[in-house]
């Protein structure tokens, strides 16, 4: 891997991961937690249940199909219809995630909702104006990324994650050597420049890294510190996630590195990272053996 895309790569993951904790910590209080649990249990609000793993997994199942119908049938207004499921996503989420930082200084007042707003519009407004611009698109990634994968890893517990991800790998390996279907997605949502995928620029080519590979490790590692907050004191609780997360670094620095040598080559990352941190978690449970919340 050239020094140059190593540089930007390792930046992006710990700026991502990192602001993700920041999140997972924010959502740790009983009230904000339930919250999040309702909005992410799909079937039933027990975060326990395996079965909401399926629910979510059929989700994007369902988000991925709908995604490729608009590749293959709406070619003409895809670009439009991109920018503004784009435009939706960073709107929504950017007034919650600065609900979730701000609330420590503000409170939850007429004044954090027209702050928070007015901070969304401008992002928005910005990304539109400037499009190419790779350090703003990746920015606006990384607190999208951040928010989300903390989102899932607090409102699911341990074992409905690992499920999760360990299906989600499973699909990864099809999606992209058997139907392929993961191959054709990549390359239109790469060419339309949106923030759905890390920009990494090289001397050859700009390398795009999907936000998944990010996003997934992240909800683990959420839900780690989640189940060790019950037994670890601030902050010794960010270590067993922080651990996963090194467990994710490992597994998706490999595919990197083959990914810079094979360009053009396909190759899911998510399998090697759920090997790795799947291992760490039963490490952890080993060493700290904590009640699974």
């Amino acid at each position: 891997m050239q020094k140059t895309m190593l540089k930007h790569f390792l930046l992006l993951f710990v700026l991502t991961n990192g602001l993700g904790l920041v999140f997972a910590n924010a959502f740790l209080p009983p009230e904000i937690n339930e919250q999040i649990t309702q909005s992410i249990t799909l079937v039933n609000d027990d975060k326990q249940d395996p079965v909401n793993s399926i629910a979510l997994l059929v989700y994007i199942l369902v988000a991925t199909a709908l995604l490729l119908v608009i590749i293959k049938f709406f070619k003409t207004k895809m670009n439009v219809l991109f920018r503004v499921v784009e435009g939706i996503a960073i709107f929504f989420i950017t007034i919650s995630a600065f609900e979730i930082l701000l609330y420590p200084l503000i409170g939850i007042d007429s004044t954090l909702t027209l702050l928070t707003l007015i901070i969304a519009l401008a992002i928005v407004i910005l990304r539109n104006t400037m499009p190419e611009n790779i350090w703003l698109r990746n920015l606006v990634t990384i607190l999208l990324v951040s928010y989300i994968g903390a989102l899932i890893g607090m409102g699911l517990g341990l074992i409905p994650i690992i499920i999760f991800i360990i299906l989600l790998a499973i699909y990864d390996i099809i999606a992209v050597f058997k139907t392929k279907h993961m191959v054709t997605l990549a390359k239109a949502v790469t060419k339309k420049n949106l923030a759905f995928t890390f920009a990494i620029p090289t001397k050859k080519h700009q390398f795009e890294l999907g936000t998944g590979d990010i996003a997934i490790p992240l909800a683990l590692a959420a839900s780690v510190m989640q189940q060790y907050s019950s037994a670890l004191l601030f902050p010794i609780y960010f270590l067993p996630a922080i651990l996963i997360l090194v467990g994710s670094l490992v597994g998706l620095s490999a595919t990197l590195e083959y990914s810079s040598r094979h360009v053009g080559k396909a190759l899911p990352a998510l399998p090697l990272q759920t090997a790795f941190m799947i291992i760490l978690v039963i490490v952890l449970q080993l060493i700290v053996p904590v009640y699974v919340l």
